[in-house]
């Protein structure tokens, strides 16, 4: 139990937790202290900070308490490990519905303008969060494989890989992504041909009755490209540790030092997020900055308010 490769996993561990933690606590303050930061799309971005802020501050932690087989009981042992399965599943409907929100608002402007507000996005962060903890917490409710002889707490022993392989996996991961994967596409060959429309007006007639709607255009590329960018990223974190579990149902086999890799690359995905966030917007760039070297919010410019999408 305390061998050099636990050791290692939990100095890992714990590094992970502290770095995803404070980062995504300085989004989610940024984003409640800017006004200018109160957007529908940064709604959904500081729901997904916040349940990556619990990843490091709940997820992880119970997750290194298990490494020492703690709790010594079914349902004790059953909420920590599901703690972390319910933190992922908001992030992943978190995720959708930034993707979604931003299908709506290019498809149907219109009706995004009109319906989609900040109050909407908090009742569908709330709904995401209902759900996404209801289906990270079902092997509470019964699909488990029982309390086990060894009488130590460890996922694999008491967390059915059925579940987490075929519904938290196949259903409630690659169901949305593949959604996301669908929108993006869509979203980038309108964006495209929309951009190339313009440079063909531009090319031949006065350009300032399209710089407008140009700037609209490559805002919209820029956000789109971010939240590609996000997606990517968990899935180059999350997919290979979900493969090995299916692996490991179908084969039996279990590669240790390759399942903790892909441990700490999923926890990693947490941590990285606020940086993502940070690089593709110029003012909570700022913002994060002036928080961290200062503690305190920065005054408004107008160079610094390009975008908060």
């Amino acid at each position: 139990m305390f061998g050099p490769l636990a050791l290692s996993n939990f100095a890992v561990e714990a590094f992970i937790a502290v770095t995803t933690a404070l980062g995504n606590a300085l989004v989610l303050w940024v984003i409640i202290r800017r006004q200018q930061l109160h957007t529908t799309t940064n709604v959904f971005i500081a729901s997904l900070a916040a349940s990556d802020m619990l990843v490091g501050l709940v997820g992880i932690p119970c997750v290194l308490v298990t490494s020492f087989g703690l709790p010594r009981n079914l349902y004790g042992c059953l909420l920590v490990n599901c703690a972390i399965l319910s933190f992922t599943q908001v992030s992943i409907f978190g995720l959708l519905s930034v993707a979604l929100e931003r299908f709506v608002a290019i498809r149907f402007p219109f009706l995004y303008t009109q319906y989609v507000t900040t109050t909407v996005a908090l009742v569908v962060s709330a709904v995401n969060w209902l759900i996404g903890c209801f289906i990270g917490l079902i092997p509470l409710f019964g699909w488990n494989l029982g309390w086990n002889d060894a009488d130590v707490c460890n996922f694999i022993l008491v967390i059915d890989l059925r579940y987490h392989v075929y519904m938290g996996f196949f259903v409630f991961m690659l169901g949305p992504l593949l959604i996301m994967f669908a929108i993006y596409v869509y979203i980038f060959s309108v964006l495209r041909r929309a951009n190339r429309q313009i440079a063909a007006v531009q090319v031949s007639a006065v350009v300032s009755s399209e710089s407008t709607h140009a700037s609209i255009v490559r805002k919209e590329i820029k956000a789109a490209a971010k939240f590609g960018v996000v997606i990517g990223a968990f899935v180059i974190a999350w997919v290979p540790l979900e493969i090995m579990n299916a692996v490991t149902i179908w084969f039996g086999s279990t590669c240790i030092p390759c399942i903790y890799l892909g441990v700490w690359l999923s926890h990693l995905n947490s941590a990285i997020n606020p940086f993502i966030y940070a690089y593709g917007n110029s003012y909570m760039r700022i913002a994060l900055k002036n928080t961290i070297l200062f503690w305190r919010t920065p005054e408004v410019h107008s160079e610094n308010t390009t975008s908060v999408a």
